[in-house]
């Protein structure tokens, strides 16, 4: 094998490996908001697209998403447990994801499922003006 065939098989082998990690992290950040939402399997809206999630290194889950999802498909996100209306939005201070500037959800929905023994909380603050929506999930 000559020195330029090696050289192209190690660009040929990156760009594949490249590929393979950016699709897993767009399954894995589908699958934090799918499970989050406490949604069964299928059930997340294709509309959702570019999910950012972050997630520190803790004893207790604390992970935040920002994501784009179409307006039409925001009451399909709260179809996994219980939400209630709140108007507080205090929750956005919490945010580890970067969000927009103009990110200004009017209404949040905050759920305390009976399936986080210890407690916690899954708050969805969706703007519909932008196509978007913030996720927070805390489990202690």
């Amino acid at each position: 094998m000559t020195f330029g065939s090696r050289v192209w098989l190690g660009f040929a082998a990156a760009a594949v490996l490249a590929a393979a990690v950016s699709g897993f992290d767009m399954v894995s950040d589908r699958l934090t908001v799918r499970s989050a939402l406490g949604l069964r399997a299928g059930a997340l809206p294709l509309s959702v697209a570019q999910i950012t999630c972050e997630s520190p290194f803790t004893t207790d889950v604390l992970t935040t998403c920002f994501f784009r999802v179409e307006p039409r498909d925001v009451r399909a996100l709260l179809a996994g447990y219980t939400f209630t209306e709140s108007f507080r939005t205090s929750a956005l201070a919490t945010s580890r994801v970067p969000l927009p500037s103009d990110f200004a959800p009017s209404v949040c929905f905050v759920a305390e499922p009976p399936e986080l023994e210890h407690g916690g909380h899954v708050i969805l603050c969706p703007d519909t003006r932008m196509g978007a929506a913030f996720l927070d999930l805390y489990v202690e």
